[in-house]
């Protein structure tokens, strides 16, 4: 049986960490990054500068590391055009994304640092026999995708006013997901539910960043960086699950064996560049924007194949049918702003809208459709050696509907995610 099945599925990739953003990309790696939306590329004064802008690391004296942890409760419906007020939700569930950062002054001008997260992340649980009722078969179920970056850094201070570095971006990407077989050339014959799809895989890539901040003033500093896109070869086990059941249709006797295959896919995850800039209006008040180009166009259709099962009863149903996405490119614009209540105590605030790369003409469940707004606040505390901050936040997700893969015209409404990050860190 070879098998071209999912595209959302596999580069849907993440998480133990559920991405709500749009696409599947991961922002939320620190409690007072959360808070003020990641515009913290210009000057970030902490360790999370591995994520934002390594080319920060030289803001700190000496060395600094991080721990932190977001956990994001996600909630949509889905219904189909037909029947809106038959509609799917979203299991309840709580994903939580960790991450670690690190950095150490070797000597001037060269610092180190090193950080472990996660990029791009979704999960998604769907009620099977409600999501059938509402937008028909052949649409996936389940998934559980994860990726975790460990992200090597070195920066160097050319001058007083300009920063430079480059890294290393190892990435491990592992998924699990649950699909709907559909056959449709056999709807007249009442057998057009075939059974299920299970498949599991993991892969390694690599990939690398590059990365620069510009000061031109003592209170105005500019960042750019630079994210390449990370090639994903997957391998793993296909489970062709109930294949031959049909519902007991009478033409039809007795039920075949699961069928179990190796499987292999390959994905590109996405390039990104970002530009920020931070400006500190008076000693208590400090603005930051940002804006991230990230490259969706490079996620065109996704090919899953179980080259070894060939012969079997599936081989050929569904053969040679990549599923098309054709994903456009797009931007994320965040604004932010922190203000120091006292020499311990900050306050923190932004507002981000993320816009979604998703095409209306290949829609799937494993991600939902819709631009996203992000409102977040947090607080900081620092005595100088050790930090903690905690942030809020809720992402909003527009309404929005298109074409499923089984051609059914569907809606996601009321989409939101509450979230709550915490952080701590220490200079050493």
């Amino acid at each position: 049986m070879k098998k071209t099945l999912l595209t959302a599925t596999l580069v849907g990739t993440v998480a133990a960490f559920q991405s709500f953003g749009a696409g599947f990309a991961i922002y939320e790696v620190s409690a007072r990054g959360n808070a003020v939306g990641g515009t913290l590329v210009g000057s970030t004064k902490d360790a999370s500068a591995n994520y934002f802008n390594p080319a920060n690391l030289t803001e700190t004296e000496s060395g600094d590391f991080m721990i932190s942890a977001t956990f994001i409760s996600p909630s949509v419906k889905t219904a189909s055009s037909d029947t809106p007020s038959e509609k799917s939700r979203l299991d309840d569930q709580i994903f939580t994304v960790p991450s670690f950062f690190i950095t150490q002054k070797i000597a001037e001008p060269v610092w180190l640092g090193f950080g472990v997260y996660s990029e791009f992340g979704l999960g998604t649980s769907w009620d099977e026999d409600r999501l059938m009722r509402t937008v028909g078969p052949g649409n996936n179920v389940f998934a559980d995708m994860l990726t975790v970056t460990m992200n090597p850094n070195i920066a160097v201070k050319i001058t007083d006013e300009l920063s430079i570095a480059a890294g290393l971006r190892i990435m491990y990407f592992q998924m699990e997901m649950r699909q709907h077989i559909h056959n449709p050339m056999l709807v007249p014959l009442g057998l057009g539910n075939v059974g299920y799809l299970n498949m599991k895989g993991d892969a390694w890539g690599v990939g690398y960043g590059l990365a620069a901040t510009y000061r031109p003033l003592d209170n105005l500093s500019f960042g750019l960086v630079y994210k390449s896109k990370v090639k994903q070869d997957l391998s793993g086990i296909a489970h062709l699950q109930d294949y031959n059941n049909f519902h007991a249709h009478p033409m039809i006797a007795g039920t075949a064996p699961d069928l179990y295959a190796n499987a292999e896919a390959s994905v590109v995850l996405p390039p990104s560049v970002t530009f920020g800039a931070n400006w500190d209006a008076t000693e208590s008040l400090t603005f930051g924007a940002t804006v991230t180009w990230t490259g969706w166009s490079s996620y065109r259709s996704l090919g899953i194949y179980t080259p070894d099962a060939q012969g079997t009863f599936w081989d050929g149903m569904n053969a040679g049918m990549p599923h098309p996405k054709d994903w456009r490119n797009v931007f994320r614009y965040s604004l932010g702003v922190e203000y120091a209540l006292s020499e311990q105590w900050t306050l923190m605030g932004s507002y981000v809208l993320d816009r979604d790369p998703i095409n209306r003409h290949y829609l799937d469940t494993l991600l939902p459709a819709g631009n996203r707004s992000i409102f977040s606040a947090g607080l900081g505390w620092s005595d100088g050696e050790w930090s903690a901050a905690g942030s809020v936040g809720l992402i909003l997700m527009q309404h929005t509907g298109g074409h499923l893969e089984n051609g059914v015209h569907a809606n996601f409404t009321d989409g939101y995610a509450p979230m709550l990050a915490l952080s701590i860190g220490k200079t050493f």
